[in-house]
């Protein structure tokens, strides 16, 4: 049975009402003991302050999530920047190699290591909890 003083008193009620139909009263006084119970229990609940619930715990969920949106923002910006520093290696690796001139320095590596791994890092970025990426 359910631990809802509403669906006990319910229960009890309908079972005080079977059990008065067949002529059990014995039985219908049993369940109304227990209706009783379960209201007695209902109005101590009711009655019970309410709080606010998790206003606190929304405050902080909300912190997280700017945290978050904010470091995702930062790497997508870091990856575009990435993007724009190949494609200009790539170009100045093409007039290098038509001029004869020493090839560009070396490009810095992608931000999350790969295409797939930066995917998967943004992904992790939005759903939780924090990866370790020493930033």
């Amino acid at each position: 049975m359910s631990s809802d003083p509403r669906f006990q008193n319910q229960h009890a009620l309908k079972q005080a009402a079977r059990a008065s139909k067949r002529g059990d009263l014995a039985g219908a006084e049993r369940w109304l003991k227990v209706a009783a119970q379960s209201a007695e229990q209902l109005e101590r609940f009711l009655s019970q302050p309410s709080e606010p619930v998790g206003y606190e715990d929304e405050e902080a969920v909300r912190e997280e999530l700017r945290r978050r949106l904010e470091r995702f923002v930062s790497f997508s910006e870091d990856v575009q920047r990435w993007e724009e520093e190949r494609d200009l290696y790539i170009e100045m690796a093409k007039i290098a190699a038509r001029t004869g001139a020493n090839p560009p320095p070396p490009l810095r590596r992608m931000p999350g290591g790969s295409p797939e791994a930066g995917k998967q890092y943004m992904i992790h970025l939005l759903q939780g909890p924090e990866p370790n990426d020493g930033r």
